[in-house]
């Protein structure tokens, strides 16, 4: 009878440490989704705002400044990035 016992406490401990994984995996992917949703929502909110420019100065606007603007040399790319 305990070795029954102590078998079926260890099998509940082991389904509990693949339960308890699989969770973390799940909420893992969860966070991710959740961080892709909301960059896909600001670049959206971007191109709108580039859009509606565009529209009240036509001829004028060429784009984002960030997406204009590449220095020469690699070296200085983490600077102007900082700059924009």
């Amino acid at each position: 009878r305990r070795s029954a016992a102590r078998a079926a406490v260890a099998d509940a401990e082991r389904r509990q440490h693949e339960l308890t994984d699989e969770f973390e995996d799940v909420v893992a992917q969860l966070r991710s989704a959740k961080s892709d949703q909301r960059e896909y929502e600001r670049a959206r909110a971007d191109r709108d705002v580039l859009d509606k420019l565009r529209r009240l100065f036509p001829g004028q606007v060429h784009g984002r400044v960030v997406d204009l603007c590449r220095p020469a040399h690699k070296q200085y790319d983490v600077a102007v990035a900082v700059a924009v």
